[in-house]
């Protein structure tokens, strides 16, 4: 099936000068990974990392047969004059196992999200639950300190063998609740604030017009949610083309011909929430397979910036 040509409007048609001014700041430590930052009310940028522990593949019994650090903490960095110089690093004690820590802030208030995996493939020897699960930390001094909300089975009532994968940020919603999409194996549920992220009441969420048949899996993983320059509730969502159902053809799909059995070719479908996220719908694909970590921010009143990984170059057949 042939696909329309992508349609690209070139926004800004100046072209770069052939050099940029610009520095690399590199941070103290080793084994730091995935970097997410967020731009606090007093004008500080925070930035918080997975620091691995490559010695607990040897010292942890619960790593015998572990190909990689299963340990990993979070560490913060900040940084008072745009990023050009960044403070040491400190372990968040909140955050203790957390991976992949992402940022979101509100106001006055600081959000990080982190997975942990309690159990499963990657057990963590400092997890304090044995299933898989999230945990939300909020912060209303910029940082410094942090309270914690666990997102598990008792929250969520996930059952055995379901994976809890949330999205990467809250959004405030239009009357000023803040909002959460929370995957729980092949169901979908949200966590909704009305006190600004102190306590959240789990609301069930519908998913219509697609589904993975073969996988106990949902549509909210590693999921960002933004607002439209015209105000539309959006959702860019990780979907696994290999083994995701659509009711309707799916706009820019890439229409894999072969199943490369690998997560690397994962790619992004948008989605849309015309009832403040009790339901979301399936818009369109992005395009190709293997773009993943997309982050979104609001440049102006009609412009979004969008940035993204290429983890992957698609095999031959892939779309």
């Amino acid at each position: 099936m042939d696909i329309a040509p992508y349609p690209i409007k070139v926004v800004n048609p100046v072209q770069l000068p052939d050099r940029l001014e610009g520095s690399i700041s590199r941070l103290e430590g080793n084994y730091n990974f995935k970097p997410h930052i967020g731009l606090l009310n007093n004008g500080e940028i925070v930035m918080f990392v997975a620091h691995a522990h490559a010695e607990e593949a040897i010292t942890s019994h619960t790593a015998v047969n572990a190909p990689r650090a299963l340990s990993s903490h979070v560490v913060a960095y900040r940084s008072s004059d745009a990023g050009k110089t960044w403070s040491p690093g400190r372990h968040v004690p909140e955050l203790i196992s957390g991976h992949e820590p992402s940022v979101t802030v509100i106001d006055d208030l600081l959000f990080v999200k982190v997975q942990i995996h309690g159990s499963g493939h990657y057990p963590d020897p400092y997890a304090e639950r044995d299933h898989t699960y999230a945990i939300l930390a909020r912060s209303d001094d910029a940082g410094r300190t942090f309270s914690r909300f666990f997102i598990d089975r008792a929250f969520t009532n996930a059952k055995e063998g379901d994976v809890i994968d949330c999205s990467r940020n809250i959004i405030q919603l239009e009357d000023g609740r803040l909002y959460m999409a929370i995957g729980v194996g092949k169901n979908h549920r949200a966590a909704i604030s009305s006190d600004k992220g102190i306590s959240w009441d789990l609301h069930e969420v519908t998913v219509p017009g697609c589904h993975y048949p073969e996988k106990n899996r949902a549509f909210f993983s590693e999921s960002v949610l933004f607002h439209s320059p015209s105000g539309r509730l959006m959702m860019l969502s990780r979907v696994d083309f290999n083994f995701t159902a659509f009711a309707s053809p799916l706009p820019f799909d890439p229409h894999f011909e072969r199943r490369t059995g690998l997560d690397n070719f994962d790619g992004e479908v948008l989605f849309e929430s015309k009832d403040e996220g009790i339901s979301w719908e399936p818009i369109r694909a992005v395009g190709f397979p293997a773009l993943m970590y997309p982050s979104i921010i609001s440049l102006s009143s009609n412009q979004l910036l969008m940035t993204y990984t290429v983890r992957e170059v698609p095999p031959e057949g892939s779309g």
